[in-house]
């Protein structure tokens, strides 16, 4: 027995449904432009939705190396990212400002950051599509900030973090 719907006048139900899909197409998370999006000041990543969005996506690389960066509060709408490069940057402490972020569908780097003590922005991120490398991040203490990730398909590089006592953080 086949079941079909009737509508006595099609507008009725068509109105209310474009109106939704509109509504829900704008909603949806949107991608920030350009694809490749290098952050080199603690300007350029207050101003970043400014500058780049509104967005949650960025399809390519995400970088940031600056001398000034202290804070990555400007990225916090960030959902989901190519590649993820967090390189010379010698007074980040935390990246606390990366807590929305929960896919990186590429590589994570976080390399050469000298005060970088822990990485627990990162820990909503679940999937990481190609590598980890977490290299020359003298007081980098823990990798805790990976307790959600259940998957990586690439490999895994860990070295030359003076201050790294354990990869505990990475124990699923």
């Amino acid at each position: 027995m086949t079941h079909r719907l009737r509508f006595k006048e099609p507008w009725t139900f068509a109105v209310p449904l474009i109106l939704a899909m509109t509504f829900s197409a704008a909603t949806l998370a949107q991608d920030c432009n350009p694809n490749d999006i290098v952050l080199d000041s603690q300007a350029d990543v207050d101003n970043f939705q400014a500058n780049h969005g509104p967005c949650h996506i960025v399809f390519g690389s995400l970088t940031i190396d600056g001398d000034d960066i202290v804070s990555l509060g400007g990225l916090a709408a960030i959902e989901v990212v190519g590649n993820l490069i967090i390189t010379n940057n010698p007074v980040l402490t935390q990246i606390d400002g990366l807590s929305g972020l929960t896919d990186i569908n590429r590589d994570l780097e976080v390399s050469h950051n000298e005060n970088l003590v822990d990485i627990d922005g990162v820990a909503n991120v679940t999937d990481i599509g190609r590598n980890i490398l977490i290299w020359d991040n003298s007081d980098l203490e823990d990798l805790d900030g990976f307790t959600r990730l259940t998957e990586v398909d690439g490999s895994l590089e860990v070295r030359n973090n003076d201050t790294l006592s354990d990869l505990d953080g990475l124990s699923r």
